[in-house]
């Protein structure tokens, strides 16, 4: 099905076009994660239960939180290049101060190495922080907030890592925290696929 153009709010309007999320517990936010902008409506398989590469994340983090990557991309990590897809948004998650320095090793950001619930939760919990000077919340403070809040669920260890629909549904709950649910993506958000 071809997707309708985006409504007066800029949501998107389209059927659910994948064919791996039938039936799991996160199927409603995933709806409203794709009505949002947060998912590609050009692809037919989500991969809900696999891992989410940390650099994946960031993508789909970015349009949660309704903000931009920056450019150029200044070189912090040895394990990216500036001309990567995936720079923009880590150079702005330098410069915002996102990245907890427990999560980097080496003068690495890891990029493809599979996200942990607590590398989520730090993620996320820095990102909704409005004043940048107090984003440098421990991970594990980061990981309990996110548990209080509703944005992940209790069930696992901080360790473990977390799937592509538990990504997705944790950060629909905390665009509803945020009031960014039903808004329009800023204009300057990159679109990728996640699928």
């Amino acid at each position: 099905e071809v997707p309708d153009e985006p409504n007066e709010q800029g949501l998107l309007s389209v059927a659910v076009p994948y064919v791996d999320i039938q039936g799991i517990s996160q199927y409603p936010e995933i709806v409203k994660a794709l009505h949002n902008g947060l998912l590609d409506p050009c692809v037919m398989y989500l991969h809900p239960t696999e891992d989410m590469p940390r650099a994946q994340f960031l993508m789909v983090l970015f349009k949660a939180l309704r903000i931009a990557g920056k450019r150029p991309y200044l070189g912090e990590f040895c394990d990216l290049s500036k001309y990567e897809w995936d720079s923009s948004y880590v150079q702005a998650c330098i410069e915002e101060n996102l990245i907890d320095p427990a999560t980097v090793s080496n003068g690495r950001f890891r990029p493809d190495d599979a996200l942990t619930r607590e590398e989520f939760s730090s993620f996320v919990i820095r990102g909704i922080q409005k004043n940048r000077s107090e984003r440098d919340i421990p991970l594990k403070v980061c990981y309990e907030k996110a548990i209080q809040a509703g944005i992940l669920s209790a069930n696992g260890s901080s360790e473990e890592t977390i799937c592509r629909a538990d990504c997705y549904a944790g950060l629909v709950r905390t665009m509803e925290l945020l009031g960014n649910l039903n808004t329009a993506l800023p204009s300057d958000a990159e679109i990728h696929p996640v699928g």
